[in-house]
């Protein structure tokens, strides 16, 4: 990996992390359309560290929240709700992450997770009374937030999109259900980190700790400026544009996707499929003698011994 990619993926986490379009989806698609995978061993250890960096961002960024959620009484309630709400998202991982780290990460999946959380979160920013604020969270807010949390294991969903989803469905307003959301992500961002370094194997990859450090960095300054900005936009604006963008993310990767795979297909099924769209086409009763002319020609390359040249 160079330090080029490693920036860019730690940028990638950063951002995507805390706004609500996919940071494991963004860069499950970065590896698939750069090619820029090192082996499930080493690119797992590369995501570890990019969220040391959003962890990092996070912690920063709400240090005085969690000095208060830690020492002052009246916060405890509060304390309680947030890590109630890490226990179906920490069950969630330890179950399904092997799942999480391959069948999960395939470009068509990832594709229809991001379509239908952006749906999803449409939906709950119309339908949402938004007549609550982060002080008013309550007991069934944090279940109704932890549920929605545990789905975000399938990259493409969006830890920070399914939970502010919950939290706009469960009543609050648009920036205390991003706050909580937030607050939510430090023990769940590290109690994975911490699970998944006891399983790595190799340790820190020969001669990749600059682009590993390098990668932090940039996950952090990325993340907390995400935080700051998303915070900020919240007061005043909707989530449609991160709606749209999810929506025309997924159309794009699977144009692609079908692009990669008739483009891989061989020779005869190269002309079977061009004579099948030909067909579709042609299939008007005006139409009936050059359809039979472009199916006559379409048989005769397939069924030519030297049909695997085309």
């Amino acid at each position: 990996m160079t330090a080029w990619q490693a920036l860019v993926l730690g940028a990638i986490q950063g951002l995507t992390e805390f706004i609500p379009v996919s940071s494991s989806g963004h860069l499950a698609l970065a590896h698939y359309l750069f090619n820029w995978t090192q082996g499930t061993e080493q690119d797992f250890a590369f995501d570890l560290a990019t969220n040391v960096g959003t962890l990092i961002a996070v912690a920063l960024y709400f240090r005085h929240d969690w000095i208060n959620l830690l020492t002052q009484k009246a916060q405890r309630g509060m304390l309680g709700l947030i890590f109630l709400a890490c226990i179906p998202g920490g069950l969630a991982g330890i179950a399904l992450r092997d799942m999480a780290e391959t069948t999960f990460r395939a470009p068509e999946r990832v594709a229809i997770m991001l379509a239908a959380m952006g749906v999803i979160l449409l939906i709950s920013d119309q339908v949402s009374r938004r007549d609550r604020d982060i002080t008013r969270v309550n007991l069934w807010d944090a279940v109704a937030i932890g549920v929605a949390q545990a789905f975000a294991i399938m990259p493409g969903v969006s830890r920070s999109g399914a939970t502010i989803a919950a939290g706009l469905f469960r009543g609050l307003n648009r920036a205390s259900s991003a706050r909580f959301s937030f607050l939510l992500s430090f023990p769940i961002i590290a109690g994975a980190t911490l699970f998944g370094c006891k399983d790595l194997t190799t340790g820190l990859p020969p001669g990749e700790g600059l682009n590993f450090a390098l990668a932090i960095i940039a996950s952090a300054v990325t993340g907390f400026a995400a935080i700051d900005f998303l915070l900020k936009f919240l007061q005043r604006r909707s989530f449609l544009p991160f709606v749209i963008y999810r929506i025309a993310l997924a159309v794009c990767v699977f144009v692609v996707v079908l692009f990669r795979s008739s483009s891989h297909l061989p020779g005869p099924a190269a002309a079977k499929l061009t004579m099948s769209r030909s067909v579709c086409i042609l299939n008007h009763p005006r139409q009936e003698v050059t359809q039979s002319v472009y199916r006559r020609i379409a048989h005769s390359l397939i069924d030519s011994p030297e049909s695997g040249r085309y």
